[in-house]
């Protein structure tokens, strides 16, 4: 007899909580270390104790669209899976066990706490993605089908220090989990920027996010807090390490000196804004009906992502700030320290899917879409982050933030005009479509501007790894672009300048402008009544909704039934 024990499980705030799993999952999101194959020859395991298993796995993307090489260990044994994919109705992952290559035969079993020496022209461990079994009977060569219960963990290698292989125990995690990071593992982005700090490359963000139309483009203003001058140099790498083409047609580094007990940030027009004296909301309003001041107070990783059960008819979620106001305060400055979530990545791929053959079509014909067409279809998909003030008792909209990535959160400012508002507290309220954005910290400064001084540096040299000279493509905005076709594809950007006042705080932003595109290989036939409904305001948003409670439901049903009284 099942007996119903299930309570409301809620995966994506179990990662907010749990910091060393989201420090792992953060190293997962940046990819493009595993192809940094430059330096130290080592890789080291790094665990998560697993626990005990009794959820199971939902709709998970085929491994094999992450063009990673797949390894099973079972019985202290190991073997290749190639062909994997995923049956998303039978919960199970099939493929084509096969003897390890070669180049991945070095160390059949990784075990962990122990390091690992490698010749990068014998060996590829860098590329590796590994699933864990549990003990049973031995695996065989030839065709498999693997229910995904029997995976234990999932991990994959790479040779940056003391996080190296990233684990993530199912038991802990649940089947939700391993979804999110499957589809990072097949995520689509934009070009990740990788920035010196004087002693390594460390991952930055993502460079013009979302600009999947040619017409489209906009000029982004990428923070690189870590970016360190060596010698008068600053040294940064932009990487395709995914299934896309890119092309940049615009790298510069923009350098603001500003005091030193000051923050700098743009805003989304390379406005500079300076914030000496940042509050933080005395009151959150959830959906206008769940109260909690613990999202949007500080930066800790607990954000608001825009997912609660409160429903709404175009599924839109939103969260109201309320600040103290300075008496003569006439103008604010916003600063908000966000992300787009990997569910935005997930349910856009799902989108896209349903074009099936007809995709690469869709594809090259929406590159003819004017700018206004496309913002527009964004814009009633909900998908941006839509900034409102409250005047006079009517929302009034301020800004919208457009897409900025997954990887890593991002600081973005805004102005805020006060003219209008006379009362002593300020009403600031968020929005956007069912779980597309994760907001971390939200803070007002009222401070009156203060001055700075801007530089705004052409790349020096920059060189492909290839050895190839591509500064000229990087200089201007002329639609000379630098296309990136290949996983792997690399340049390295040298900015040179000697002027920096040694007594002043110094802030980078790399001003980027371009657009990439899909690489897809969908199958089936395109339901283009279905896909007519998606011209139409909020149905994309409806979709990520629907979708995300149909995976929860069959998540929770496959959970009961393991469940024996």
């Amino acid at each position: 007899m099942k007996t119903n024990t299930v309570s409301q499980f809620r995966p994506l705030i179990y990662f907010q909580k749990q910091e060393k799993i989201r420090s792992a999952l953060s190293v997962l999101l940046t990819i493009a270390l595993l192809n940094l194959t430059t330096g130290c020859s080592y890789y080291r395991v790094k665990t998560i104790p697993p626990q005990d298993y009794k959820e199971t796995a939902q709709q998970i993307k085929a491994f094999n669209e992450a063009n990673k090489y797949i390894i099973l260990h079972k019985n202290h044994a190991s073997l290749h899976l190639a062909n994997a994919v995923v049956n998303e109705d039978n919960l199970e992952l099939s493929g084509t066990v096969t003897m390890l290559a070669g180049e991945h035969t070095a160390k059949g079993i990784i075990e962990p706490g122990k390091s690992y020496r490698y010749k990068r022209n014998e060996t590829n461990p860098l590329n590796e993605v590994h699933i864990f079994l549990k003990e049973g009977e031995p695996l065989s060569l030839g065709s498999t089908i693997i229910p995904i219960n029997d995976m234990q963990r999932i991990g994959i290698v790479n040779n940056n220090g003391g996080l190296t292989f990233v684990n993530a125990a199912l038991g802990t995690l649940g089947a939700f989990a391993l979804l999110i990071i499957v589809v990072a593992l097949t995520k689509s982005s934009c070009p990740f920027i990788y920035v010196s700090n004087g002693e390594e490359y460390v991952f930055s963000g993502e460079l013009y996010p979302g600009n999947i139309i040619k017409n489209a483009q906009q000029t982004d203003y990428l923070p690189l807090p870590a970016l360190k001058n060596s010698n008068g140099d600053y040294n940064v790498q932009i990487t395709n390490e995914l299934l896309e083409i890119q092309h940049t047609d615009l790298a510069q580094l923009l350098i603001v000196s500003h005091s030193k007990n000051t923050k700098a940030l743009t805003d989304k027009n390379g406005k500079i804004l300076l914030y000496e004296d940042l509050q933080s909301p005395i009151r959150t309003v959830l959906d206008g009906r769940i109260k909690n001041l613990q999202p949007g107070v500080t930066k800790d990783g607990v954000a608001f992502m825009f997912d609660t059960p409160i429903k709404s008819t175009d599924s839109q979620r939103n969260a109201v700030f309320t600040f103290n106001k300075p008496a003569n305060a006439r103008e604010a400055k916003l600063l908000i320290t966000a992300k787009n979530s990997l569910w935005l990545d997930y349910a856009f791929g799902k989108f896209n899917e349903k074009f099936g053959i007809y995709y690469n079509t869709f594809q090259k014909q929406q590159q003819e879409t004017t700018a206004e067409e496309a913002l527009a279809w964004v814009r009633d998909q909900n998908i941006p982050l839509t900034v409102s003030i409250k005047s006079n008792g009517v929302w009034k909209e301020v800004d919208q933030i457009a897409s900025v990535g997954p990887l890593s959160y991002r600081d973005v400012g805004i102005t805020l005009n006060l003219d209008d508002i006379d009362a002593d507290l300020i009403e600031v309220k968020l929005e956007t479509g069912y779980m597309f954005w994760e907001v971390d910290y939200i803070g007002i400064d009222y401070s009156e501007d203060l001055p700075y001084e801007t530089e705004l540096l052409d790349p020096k040299v920059a060189m492909t790894n290839k050895g190839q000279d591509v500064t000229h493509l990087l200089t201007s905005q002329d639609e000379q672009y630098l296309t990136q076709e290949n996983m792997g594809d690399k340049v390295e950007i040298t900015y040179s300048t000697y002027s920096l006042q040694q007594d002043l705080k110094h802030s980078y932003f790399l001003k980027n402008r371009g657009y990439y595109t899909y690489i897809r290989d969908y199958e089936g036939i395109p339901d283009f009544a279905e896909l007519q409904k998606f011209r139409n305001e909020n149905t994309f948003t409806r979709f990520s909704e629907n979708e995300y409670h149909r995976i929860l439901k069959a998540f929770q049903s496959k959970k009961e039934s393991y469940v024996v009284q």
